[in-house]
């Protein structure tokens, strides 16, 4: 950090946003894919002013904002999902958590930016997902229909994290089988008939002695 920039930490609910398949799109219609860029980072600045949130930046086809409340960043969310799904329908996945940030000058990190990232990661286009942190702070709100997605292991991340969809009409929850994103791959699991045989041949190399 140079000496004439100051950080500061808050606290924040982050919301990440992103074109799903943009990079793709761009390959195969590049004019398609530069009129639905315009339209996610025009629609998403009025949006974000319109809740009294900030855009930290731009990241090609995403974006990076912070709120004071989670309310305020669940509201936005909604209201861009909403209108990303008329045409020109803009394939918007959504994540939200919030935490503690530390912004320096334009750039805001640390480990609650990193796990909004990764909610975001496993979102389809139209989905608002969010953590445990969030649903917290907006359970008590009836306005808000919520969907419990179960627990995730993420790359980077100790503890498993508990994820959450809003349902509100128009609004769309992932399948389970449409979940993807920056997890942890699996441990490879034993087939049970494996593990029956290896547990047969070891009860048969008891027997033997008893056998003979």
């Amino acid at each position: 950090m140079s000496e004439n920039t100051s950080s500061t930490r808050r606290l924040a609910a982050i919301l990440f946003a992103d074109i799903q398949g943009y990079t793709a799109l761009m390959q195969k219609d590049e004019k398609k894919a530069s009129i639905l860029l315009r339209r996610f980072q025009e629609q998403l600045k009025k949006g974000v002013n319109e809740n009294n949130g900030e855009i930290v930046n731009f990241y090609g086809d995403g974006a990076l904002c912070l709120f004071d409340f989670p309310k305020a960043a669940i509201h936005c969310a909604i209201e861009m999902q909403r209108i990303f799904t008329n045409n020109p329908h803009v394939p918007v996945r959504i994540g939200i958590h919030t935490g503690s940030v530390v912004q320096e000058g334009e750039k805001v990190f640390g480990h609650s930016v990193n796990i909004a990232s990764r909610i975001e990661s496993i979102g389809v286009p139209g989905s608002i997902l969010f953590s445990e942190k969030v649903r917290d702070d907006i359970r008590n709100h009836q306005e808000f229909q919520i969907t419990s997605l179960g627990n995730f292991q993420f790359k980077n991340v100790d503890e498993p994290l508990s994820v959450y969809a809003i349902s509100n009409q128009g609004i769309i929850v992932p399948k389970k089988s449409e979940i993807h994103g920056k997890l942890r791959p699996k441990s490879p699991t034993t087939p049970w008939w494996i593990l029956a045989a290896i547990a047969f041949l070891i009860a048969a190399y008891f027997m033997i002695p008893l056998l003979s």
